[in-house]
């Protein structure tokens, strides 16, 4: 062999042993390294609080963060202001009748034992009648706080009921949803008569508030509760809404407490975090619309990546082409992921599958699925109280510091129930929902996502956009920007009718005030039925929110302008928005209709944006009866309150009414199920 074929032989050898070294460079990164370097990265784990949220402030029992103070009591706290209103009439107190005698437990004195920008923690004891309740917590920079409590008794005591009570303003609890995900969740009118109650089933999480705040309380498990169909009472008192938790039931068969029983409860005053100045102008859409609507936050759907919900494209020559060329259209990139698991054919979920596994009691996962949307790989659940989610925040790093993206789009948010007891989800014949978990794993996404620098381009700030159907789970909306309710509206088995839609659901749901993320209705709909698309934008619009442009789903050439209006109203200056709810007497109108052939008044929702520094009105105006009628507008009042003579203006074709100074009242048609948007303007002196 000459010196020349030699030098050949050792080169060629060395580029076959960089052939997998170039490969991984080719894709940007690997993460299916078996040395696991994801163990001990603590991807997103920080103490930092990221804007817009605000560094706890600590002042004896009290803690003040954005829009709430906490008064801390030894368990719970004593009272929670949310924006300048108190929660509660009375102290949270645990109840428990034991040997005949009832005991009151009001939390005691907090001792604190950590004080940090983003987490207080402090522990609280009180004895009673022989039983001893001791109770660790913590609260943190969101709003989230963690009650464990543990119950003991100094000889084995007869206990008949045990019931931890939520006396609330009933001002503040006047709408409620519940759910556990995969299980009940409904949206119950609150009892509004002194003496009524609702009683439930144990669920998971429960929120009660009114148009601008609420509370979320919520438990994991009943492990061990024993109160069967009456387990969450809610009851109008002559001065409270009191909502409890009836753990062990006076009904149940009376229990001995001869070892300590630990119960972990979680508490949430919402919103986390204020809604964005200019949330109104910013939209979301599963791709085709940015020509019209430039700057449209866009999805790039599962099919592109290496696995369905992996932090990994297929093809990173391509995966980089399609972001280059959605943001040359004027999109904003928000790949597609789940929060609720991968493809069992990831190297490292193979080799973790039995420890990740989100399991039904039979220890099979909730659900695997052989392709997901048609696409190329298979999906089976995993479970955020595992270390999947270690894995899965590493990831993310190394996709994000590799691609220029704009925000992370998250199907399947859960937390959806387990039944493992590789991590702790199972106890005997019963799952877990482990919140707190996937509360954890939504503020490490938000972290990275908000703080890892961009890779080149325009530092356009990323945003978390989160599909919620059926569920608003608060603990994970703290860490959101977009959330997407209405995939349970889709004339399918898995369907709910459209009267669930109703005011008090919209109030909930639709503005996001409650929440501190911005709603946009997820349209699961065809444009095969296009009234869908004109009743969509009249359930919608009027609070703010807007039904997800999607061409092929929706009718788009029916939404391109009213959106393109708004937004341009919306961008022109300094602007008040009104919700139907809060709408100024002399921007309210009515809804006429005839029945029987008689003039009676139909159900309308009208939300209105208004400019002040020229006095100008875009009235957004929803006909939510089953017939046409005409709006009657009071231009007495405009006029009065716009300073002088006015034009009442069709927002979409800009023509005129010709008489909105005639007479003190003036109709305009609207058809059934439809909006309109109307400019009111003051004329020119």
């Amino acid at each position: 062999m000459t010196k020349t074929q030699a030098f050949r032989l050792i080169l060629f050898t060395a580029l076959l042993g960089l052939l997998p070294v170039l490969r991984v460079f080719a894709q940007g990164y690997d993460l299916s390294d078996p040395g696991e370097p994801w163990r001990n990265a603590k991807a997103g784990i920080s103490s930092e609080v990221p804007p817009p949220f605000e560094p706890l402030v600590v002042n004896g029992a009290r803690v003040r963060l954005w829009g709430r103070s906490y008064t801390l009591g030894g368990a719970f706290p004593t009272q929670i202001d949310n924006q300048g209103k108190p929660t509660f009439v009375a102290s949270p107190r645990l109840v428990l009748v034991a040997n005949g005698e009832r005991h009151e437990f009001k939390g005691g004195t907090p001792e604190l034992t950590l004080k940090r920008a983003d987490r207080v923690e402090w522990r609280g004891a009180e004895i009673a009648g022989g039983v001893r309740v001791e109770s660790s917590s913590w609260l943190e920079y969101d709003g989230v706080a963690r009650i464990d409590l543990t119950l003991s008794a100094d000889a084995p005591t007869a206990v008949k009921s045990f019931v931890i009570e939520f006396p609330l303003h009933t001002d503040v609890a006047r709408f409620c949803h519940y759910n556990t995900v995969w299980g009940g969740h409904g949206n119950p009118e609150v009892p509004q008569e002194s003496g009524e109650t609702l009683d439930f089933p144990w669920q998971a999480m429960w929120w009660l508030g009114d148009h601008d705040r609420g509370l979320s309380l919520f438990t994991e498990n009943n492990f061990e509760w024993s109160s069967g169909e009456s387990a969450v009472r809610i009851e109008r008192g002559a001065e409270a809404t009191v909502f409890r938790f009836n753990i062990w039931g006076e009904s149940s068969a009376e229990r001995t407490l001869d070892k300590p029983v630990t119960f972990s409860i979680g508490l949430h005053a919402t919103p986390s975090k204020p809604l964005p100045k200019d949330w109104h102008a910013r939209y979301v859409s599963f791709g085709g619309c940015s020509e019209q609507l430039p700057g449209v936050y866009a999805t790039i759907w599962h099919h592109a990546e290496k696995y369905y919900s992996y932090p990994q494209p297929a093809d990173d020559g391509e995966f980089r082409e399609r972001i280059r060329a959605a943001h040359e259209r004027g999109e904003r990139v928000c790949p597609y992921f789940t929060s609720a698991g991968t493809s069992p054919d990831a190297p490292t979920v193979k080799r973790h599958y039995k420890a990740w596994i989100r399991s039904k009691k039979d220890g099979e996962p909730l659900w695997l699925a052989g392709s997901v949307d048609s696409g190329r790989s298979r999906n089976v659940s995993l479970c955020s109280a595992s270390a999947f989610t270690d894995f899965m925040a590493w990831g993310m790093t190394k996709f994000l510091a590799e691609y220029d993206v704009d925000g992370l789009y998250f199907d399947n948010a859960g937390p959806y129930p387990c039944a493992s007891e590789q991590h702790g989800c199972r106890r005997g014949d019963k799952a877990s929902t482990p919140i707190f978990a996937n509360r954890e794993f939504y503020k490490r996404m938000y972290s990275i996502v908000k703080q890892l620098p961009r890779v080149g381009g325009i530092q356009r700030p990323r945003i978390v956009w989160q599909h919620t159907s059926r569920y608003m789970i608060s603990t994970a909306l703290s860490f959101v920007d977009i959330y997407s309710d209405g995939e349970q509206f889709r004339f399918d088995r898995h369907s709910q009718p459209l009267s669930d839609i109703s005011s008090s659901f919209r109030a909930m749901t639709f503005t996001g005030s409650q929440w501190g993320a911005q709603p946009c209705f997820l349209p699961a709909m065809s444009s095969a039925k296009p009234w869908l698309t004109q009743w969509g934008m009249a359930v919608t619009l009027p609070y703010g929110n807007l039904l997800i442009p999607s061409p092929g789903w929706t009718d788009f050439t029916a939404q391109a302008r009213l959106l393109q209006v708004r937004r341009d109203f919306v961008r022109s200056g300094e602007v008040r928005f009104y919700r139907p709810h809060e709408l100024p007497a002399w921007l309210q109108v009515r809804l006429e209709i005839e029945r029987e052939g008689k003039r009676t008044t139909g159900e309308v929702a009208a939300g209105a944006y208004v400019r002040a520094r020229d006095r100008s009105v875009l009235l957004v105006v929803s006909n939510l009866s089953d017939r046409a009628g005409a709006v009657r507008f009071n231009t007495a009042a405009l006029r009065q309150n716009l300073g002088g003579d006015i034009e009442v203006i069709d927002a979409l074709t800009d023509a005129p009414s010709k008489r909105a100074n005639a007479d003190p009242y003036m109709h305009l048609s609207i058809a059934a199920g439809t909006c309109r948007m109307w400019r009111v303007e003051r004329l020119a002196e």
